[in-house]
């Protein structure tokens, strides 16, 4: 597979914008690349360790109750640790479960007040998870101040840096980006729309990984990057997706023992990393189902 015939596929998404809301699993797609196939043994043996996999057993259209999930509650010294927790939590509750125990409002006030008046100070990535939150937790916030501020971010070549403190762009930060702009597309411009695609188009590597801002191939990079193109329509039985997915796999799996299989952030690593793990299945869940937050603003998103 060459690298331009993943290129000129993007081209194909810089078009006049039209409507976010052509994210729609279609049901070949999801015959065609059936990639949660393994997640109810997966985390019924591995439970849910980070609010990636809890997102990722929701998009699946599995119940986050029959797998354990409490450890990836655990983790609330940042903010996107902070963000992670009220999307787990969130996604929990909208499957009827109880969730009385988890106080997310002291969260949800933070971030709500971190997007509304603190975004210049934020990364893209904080900015992606802080959207995100209050998406699955269906608080309503004023995303256009937030939205803006990241378009001026964006530099000459489309990409996105960490931050307004970062010169260069980085597929990762990028990526994230892209899934900001789609859940803000009404208050960004068309040029900035094509240019990060064009950016990440252009960042996709011979072998169709991604490389994270140390400029080594990454599981993670990848799987995120698949998913935010996901939330920009493009075909989720497609040359992009078949592609991404396949290097994921063939590049980045680990089957530790026959019971034990997760993902490794790097080529060169040996340990199955959770963290990566859950992005890369949140991705594969996308695949099928169409990315989860673009879901969220554009259908009825059924729940269990």
């Amino acid at each position: 597979m060459k690298k331009i015939c993943l290129f000129l596929s993007l081209l194909v998404l810089l078009l006049p914008f039209t409507h976010a809301c052509e994210n729609k699993a279609d049901e070949s797609g999801t015959e065609m690349l059936n990639l949660t196939s393994g997640f109810d043994e997966f985390y019924k043996a591995r439970h849910l360790v980070c609010w990636q996999d809890v997102a990722a057993v929701y998009s699946a259209k599995l119940k986050i109750s029959d797998y354990e999930y409490t450890y990836s509650l655990e983790k609330t010294e940042t903010l996107t640790d902070r963000a992670g927790y009220v999307i787990s939590v969130s996604l929990i509750a909208r499957q009827g479960n109880d969730v009385s125990a988890y106080d997310t409002d002291n969260y949800i006030d933070e971030i709500k007040t971190a997007l509304d008046n603190g975004y210049a100070a934020l990364t893209v990535k904080e900015m992606a998870l802080c959207f995100f939150a209050l998406t699955a937790a269906e608080t309503d916030f004023d995303n256009e101040k937030a939205a803006k501020h990241l378009e001026t971010l964006q530099e000459e070549n489309g990409g996105f840096p960490v931050s307004a403190d970062y010169a260069n762009p980085d597929a990762e930060s990028s990526a994230y980006a892209l899934n900001v702009i789609m859940l803000s597309r009404r208050y960004i411009s068309d040029n900035c729309y094509n240019g990060v695609l064009r950016y990440l188009g252009n960042k996709i590597n011979d072998d169709n990984t991604l490389s994270d801002i140390d400029n080594k191939k990454s599981a993670f990079t990848t799987a995120l990057t698949l998913n935010s193109l996901i939330s920009a329509s493009i075909p989720l039985d497609g040359e992009i997706s078949t592609s991404l997915t396949t290097a994921i796999n063939s590049g980045f799996k680990v089957e530790e023992n026959p019971s034990l299989t997760g993902y490794k952030r790097y080529k060169d690593d040996t340990a199955i990393d959770r963290t990566v793990t859950g992005e890369v299945m949140l991705c594969f869940a996308a695949t099928s189902y169409g990315n989860l937050w673009i879901n969220f603003i554009t259908q009825d998103n059924s729940d269990i």
